[in-house]
């Protein structure tokens, strides 16, 4: 979030993007969150995270390519 905030992103760089799946039926309704999170909201909190790893410029997709599977 904070790359939003740079004046001028670099051509050449790695974005890496963070997300969760999203499953509104497993999390309970919204409370007002001023309050302390509960135990019994933290069980809803995801347990899998999604990343997606965008190359920009020729040495951003080699580094990429080493990850490779």
């Amino acid at each position: 979030e904070w790359a939003s905030k740079l004046i001028n992103i670099p051509p050449h760089h790695l974005k890496i993007n963070l997300s969760v799946q999203n499953n509104s039926e497993a999390s309970p309704k919204t409370q007002d969150f001023t309050e302390d999170l509960e135990e019994e909201y933290l069980e809803y909190l995801p347990q899998e995270r999604i990343i997606h790893l965008i190359a920009q410029g020729q040495k951003y997709v080699e580094i990429l390519r080493l990850f490779q599977v």
